[in-house]
């Protein structure tokens, strides 16, 4: 397995292992030298090492520590005894278990390093592999089974993944060292005081890979070597015709549909074994994997009687390439099917076999490498002949004989593996149109459709990783990656690379965006010529990193997924987007109605620039846009609550905006509308002046989540109270939130992240608003304060940029002049690697310009707050972007614009003039209003 992860990365998944030390070149037990990374799974991380004692090189598994417990853990124990058990196997055809142990709490098996390939790459079609060696390989497989059986131990994942063909052509069976004795054997390795080994043990943690596991085991019954038998057949029906043999996958209740009939150019004889073996009744399943073998040995072509592979494999008297065979065998055919002409194709098919297992050699190494150097040089000619969306180009000069260049790859041609159900694969396919022509969301939801038809279709699963990021929470992105993750195997190298940009997002808190975009770009090296991977990228580049220079080359990046998919919406908006990240509105505006253009149906290019007009501050029409894209997809989630926050901002009556409000929840997932809902209602009663209503609401809010573990959920309800306390005057209670959320706030799970696309940055800056009041109330010290605020600073730099961070956590405090005036000289440049919340104006901006503010830079704070506190945002963050109307009439104010000033107090007064009970924001807008001399309309107190 090649390494995408960036070293840090690697570095941070190691720690969350337990295995941090970990590096290469780095020793392991005092014994094992770390040569390179290989693989991260379940169970544990895979390195290649070398044993220093016994002087070869070894495949070292390192188990997962349990970092709740000093000691090992009951699963990491379990393991391990079961390894040592099977490691008395010793059988040739086996991967050889050297070494098992544990060096401080952590547990490690060291496996014998298998060079070669796994049956899944020759899986079908996808190989030339002629039938009859197909067959031998299964027999092989079949003698290994049949030998552990005799011993009492059962793999329980018999699937083309754990079976490796080597550089010589020989079979090796993988993963014994996890597999479970089916009688007392193990029960006797058990330490005194654990549990026996029962039918509750068998949870679906250890059940295998669904698709191959028998039924028996997926209803949790007590299994024995007809399970292997089971995963066996499926795994040789699989080889022989290039899918699996049912009719449907695996539904949730665990039944897999009939069996398809095998081809009829599959042997008669073989069929029949097949079918017998895949029995649903393991009853009915060859009584045990020696019988199956035996019927091989009838069934199989002669030529394989005398194999070098199959003797060895079945353990019988048979002397290797005698030719010699058991009474069954000699009896397999007729005489008359013995002619000449079949023996001879059977040696050159055996000829050819040899030729494969050595494919690596000299000769054939220098002509691949030829071949991948004259590739690269033709990468940079290639894109700008490409016309169409498959077209192939030739290089200027060539002749009618030349070799096309390779062909560009469409997001809608990417294949998609036999295993999976013909429905689920059509749903794949319409999940993928939608993705091209930029409607997300339609794509999310066909990719759903998708699983729910076929769970274990490991293409839909890896999409799903992808599409909900913007449509899960954490929580459910970190079990929909644990599921793609259970079907690795089966995904392409290509896709295997998105899944592991993607483990950067989903794994780590804050996601390592910057690590995610590396192994994108690493995924354009090797293949790029497609065009999702360059959009994929640009998307991910201009979605978190802030620099205008930094995305002249996303726009490159977009600019060749154009061309290579002219078709594709989203390489249009991702153009579009780097161009708004820029600042350059009318390019970015041009560029989704290009996208628009080319793909009249994209609704997100749509929203794009809808949401442009939305930050232009122009509420009233940005409503309206979006109410037309809403025609085009109304079970848009995300455009209703676009669409809530322009006609709040715009000043819609409160029921019109509850009414686009309810239409929003109506499109969430069930179990997050009660939070939700109570959520956006406190939001804009308090937006609208109701605190009361607001407190009631968030109070409800706050029993609601009270026994959530999510971060998340706890920071709606609290910022809420929090802001409603500091707001009214009610300090006290405001600082005892404040203490309550920083002592409990590292038990919850997540990050400043919100669980809904529309309002991720809705709580961002809560811990320093907290710090703030509490400095400001005496209960932290100036020194203190400092202290915490930069280190809430550096903890969120990466995921806000330096600017937004340096803002959020220095930007609540009232300072003196002075003080002030030192904070705005320390603001730092916008970060080239810095994460961003979303597009346009960062809400961070209104801090920063209170900062120029109290530092007495007014000019400064006009540019900064007049587009920050005009976005058409206010439901998102009603006491920050409604006080941030105060420090704009201050700044105007200051720099001598009285009419700006008094538009800007005026603002306030129509929201809060009335409030019950007073507001602390609007009492300053009117004494400074009252000034000035000026009556801004909406004050009821005037």
């Amino acid at each position: 397995m090649a390494r995408y992860l960036s070293d840090d990365v690697l570095h941070r998944l190691r720690t969350v292992a337990g295995e941090s030390e970990l590096q290469p070149g780095t020793t392991f037990a005092d014994r094992y030298r770390i040569d390179s990374y290989v693989g991260v799974g379940g169970m544990g991380v895979l390195f290649r090492a070398f044993d220093t004692k016994l002087q070869r090189v070894v495949a070292l598994k390192v188990l997962h520590r349990d970092r709740t417990r000093s000691a090992l853990s009951k699963e990491s124990e379990r393991v391990l005894r079961e390894a040592r058990a099977a490691a008395a196997l010793n059988h040739p055809r086996v991967v050889a278990i050297h070494d098992v142990g544990e060096h401080d709490g952590v547990a490690f098996i060291a496996m014998e390093l298998v060079e070669g390939r796994s049956l899944r790459t020759l899986v079908g079609t996808r190989s030339s592999a002629p039938f009859d060696e197909r067959v031998r390989w299964m027999m092989e497989v079949a003698g290994v089974l049949a030998a552990a059986h005799d011993k009492g131990l059962v793999h329980r994942d018999v699937k083309p993944d754990n079976v490796m063909l080597t550089a010589e052509g020989s079979i090796k069976v993988l993963d014994f060292g996890i597999a479970r004795y089916h009688d007392s054997t193990l029960e006797e390795l058990e330490a005194p005081g654990d549990e026996k080994r029962t039918t509750e043990s068998l949870t679906t943690r250890h059940l295998g890979t669904p698709g191959y596991v028998a039924p028996e085991q997926l209803h949790s019954e007590d299994s024995d070597g007809r399970a292997d038998q089971f995963g066996w057949a499926v795994t040789a029906y699989e080889l022989f015709t290039g899918e699996l043999p049912w009719t449907k996958g695996l539904d949730l209740q665990g039944s897999y549909g009939t069996m398809k009939p095998l081809r009829g150019d599959i042997p008669p004889r073989i069929a029949s074994i097949l079918g017998r073996a895949l029995a649903k009744d393991r009853d009915k399943r060859f009584p045990s994997m020696n019988h199956v073998l035996s019927a091989l040995q009838a069934a199989a072509p002669q030529a394989l009687q005398g194999g070098n592979g199959a003797a060895d494999a079945f353990g019988s008297n048979r002397a290797m390439g005698t030719g010699r065979t058991n009474d069954a065998a000699r009896n397999a055919e007729p005489a008359g099917n013995a002619e000449p002409a079949r023996n001879a194709e059977r040696a050159r098919n055996a000829e050819r076999a040899r030729g494969r297992a050595s494919w690596w050699d000299a000769p054939h190494r220098a002509r691949i490498l030829l071949a991948i150097l004259a590739l690269a040089a033709g990468v940079t000619v290639a894109g700008s002949f490409i016309a169409g969306r498959r077209a192939t180009s030739v290089s200027p000069g060539a002749g009618a004989g030349a070799a096309p260049a390779p062909a560009a790859t469409v997001v809608t041609d990417l294949p998609i593996s036999p295993q999976c159900s013909p429905q689920a694969a059509a749903l794949y396919r319409s999940g993928l149109s939608y993705l091209q022509e930029s409607n997300w969301d339609r794509g999310h939801m066909a990719m759903e459709k998708a699983a729910e038809v076929d769970p274990f279709c490991p293409e839909v699963q890896l999409r799903l990783v992808i599409t909900g990021e913007s449509h899960y929470p954490i929580a459910k992105q970190r079990e929909q990656f644990q599921r793609a993750t259970r079907l690795r195997d089966a995904l392409s190298e290509r896709d295997r690379m998105l899944l592991d940009a993607w483990s950067n997002v989903v794994l780590f808190e804050p996601p390592d965006r910057i690590a995610q975009i590396k192994v994108l770009e690493e995924a354009i090296a090797r293949y790029p010529l497609d065009s999702e991977l360059l959009s994929t990228t640009a998307i991910a580049r201009v979605n978190y990193v802030k620099t205008a220079a930094y995305h002249v080359h996303t726009i490159e990046l977009a600019k060749r997924a154009a061309v290579l998919d002219p078709e594709s919406g989203d390489a249009w908006q991702a153009e579009g987007r780097a161009l708004w990240r820029m600042g350059k509105l009318d390019e970015a505006l041009a560029a989704f109605q290009r996208c628009l253009t080319v793909r009249p149906a994209s609704t997100d290019c749509l929203l794009d620039a809808s949401t442009i007009a939305l930050d232009q501050g122009d509420c009233a029409r940005s409503a309206e846009s979006i109410e037309r894209w809403l025609e085009r997809a109304p079970d848009s989630e995300r455009g209703h609550a676009l669409l809530a926050q322009a006609k709040a901002s715009a000043g819609a009556p409160e029921a019109a905006v509850e009414e686009v409000l309810a239409r929003r929840w109506s499109l969430l997932p069930p179990e997050l509308v009660p939070v939700v809902r109570l959520h956006d209602r406190a939001r804009l009663a308090a937006l609208r002046g109701h605190f009361e209503r607001a407190r009631e609401l968030a109070d409800e809010l706050a029993k609601k989540v009270e026994s959530s573990s999510a971060l998340a959920a706890h920071q709606r309800a609290l910022d809420l109270l929090f802001e409603l306390f500091a707001e009214t005057g009610q300090t006290k209670q405001a600082a005892a939130i404040a203490e309550q959320y920083l002592l409990r706030k590292d038990v919850w799970m997540g990050s400043d992240i919100d669980m809904t696309h529309e309002s991720r940055d809705n709580v961002f800056g809560l811990e320093p608003r907290m710090l703030g009041l509490l400095f400001g109330e005496g209960r932290l010290t100036p020194p203190s304060w400092r202290g915490k605020a930069q280190s809430w600073e550096q903890r969120t730099r990466a995921t806000l940029g330096p600017r937004d961070a340096w803002a959020y956590g220095y930007g609540p405090v009232s300072h003196a002049r002075a003080e002030a005036e030192r904070i705005w000289a320390s603001r730092p440049p916008e970060g080239e690697f810095a994460a961003s919340v979303g597009l346009g104006v960062s809400p961070a901006q209104v801090l920063e310009g209170r900062i120029a503010l109290m530092a007495g830079h007014a000019e400064e704070a006009v540019r900064l707050l007049q587009p920050a506190t005009r976005r058409c945002r206010d439901l998102s963050r009603p006491f920050l972007y409604t006080e941030g109307e105060l420090w704009l009439g201050l700044a105007k104010e200051r720099a001598g614009d009285v009419p700006g000033a008094c538009e800007a107090y005026g603002v306030v007064l129509q929201r809060w003039g009335s409030a019950k009970p007073r507001s602390k924001t609007a009492d300053e807008a009117r004494t400074h209003a009252r000034t000035l001399g000026c009556t801004p309309p909406g004050d009821a107190r005037e």
